[in-house]
């Protein structure tokens, strides 16, 4: 049975606020439902750890992961 959330964690999450250096991304049902600093526990979530990596989410599920190319 495929989960009904996607949870994208330990992201650099660039918001129109700015970094979110340590973000969490949920989607449910192919929409963004929430971005946020915190640990959201989600029983039984889909996880995709993006640690090193910037996410820049858009407005209907669509992201670009990429890596920068020196360390910060």
């Amino acid at each position: 049975m495929e989960s009904a959330f996607l949870k994208i964690i330990n992201a650099k999450v660039l918001t129109p606020s700015g970094l979110l250096p340590n973000g969490q991304i949920i989607i449910s049902d192919g929409k963004i439902v929430d971005i946020t600093g915190q640990n959201r526990e989600i029983p039984h979530a889909e996880i995709i750890d993006a640690k090193g990596y910037y996410v820049a989410p858009g407005a209907e599920t669509k992201f670009s992961l990429w890596a920068p190319t020196a360390e910060e």
